[in-house]
């Protein structure tokens, strides 16, 4: 499959007793319409898109057998969201597993490797930014992870608010409401941290 198309398989082969079963076609229309972003987040975080269809294709598979042993609906409320979410939590899990498999050290060795690979210099700094990100997504609960998701995916609220259902505005005031909370959390470690040090 080449890491320009979209996954296009329309069954899965069922663990239980080795027969195709079918996709939920909004289901596979969805993965077609995210396919854009999901290789731009692959490719934006690996730093190469190849890996992108595979992954796509895993977050289909496992949500139609959710779906085939009744553990999700069919057809799925927001295909799109929940396709984003699984994409970005399977990305997640790939990194984790890359760092585990090689550790590259601090930001400066993470540079030194980015040059040495012919990489641009920023390349080191580009991962420990990720690695932030990914950080502080999960200090979110689940609902603002998701809108968080679908914002660093590049959706506009109106988008968002036509997936998740509900208002645009209501939206971004909730995200604007937890990012607060988050960074009042952050800085009253920092404040703690600060008077232990004393």
């Amino acid at each position: 499959m080449s890491a320009t198309q979209p996954p296009g398989s329309d069954f899965f082969i069922d663990r239980n007793d080795g027969r195709g079963k079918p996709i939920d076609p909004t289901l596979i229309a969805a993965a077609k319409a995210v396919w854009p972003r999901i290789r731009w987040m692959v490719e934006d975080a690996l730093r190469d898109d190849s890996a992108a269809a595979e992954l796509l294709e895993r977050v289909v598979l496992r949500i139609a057998e959710a779906q085939h042993k009744k553990q999700l609906p069919k057809p799925l409320d927001s295909p799109k969201a929940i396709l984003m979410v699984r994409s970005r939590d399977e990305l997640n899990n790939e990194i984790r597993r890359a760092r585990r498999i090689s550790y590259v050290g601090t930001l400066t060795d993470l540079t030194v490797l980015a040059e040495s690979r012919g990489e641009n210099a920023d390349s080191g700094h580009r991962i420990h930014a990720r690695a932030l990100i990914e950080e502080l997504l999960a200090m979110f609960d689940e609902d603002v992870r998701h809108l968080a998701t679908l914002r660093l995916a590049g959706y506009e609220w109106a988008e968002i608010a036509k997936e998740l259902g509900g208002r645009a505005g209501t939206l971004r005031e909730r995200f604007r409401v937890a990012l607060r909370r988050l960074r009042d959390r952050l800085s009253s470690n920092d404040k703690s941290e600060g008077q232990e040090g004393n």
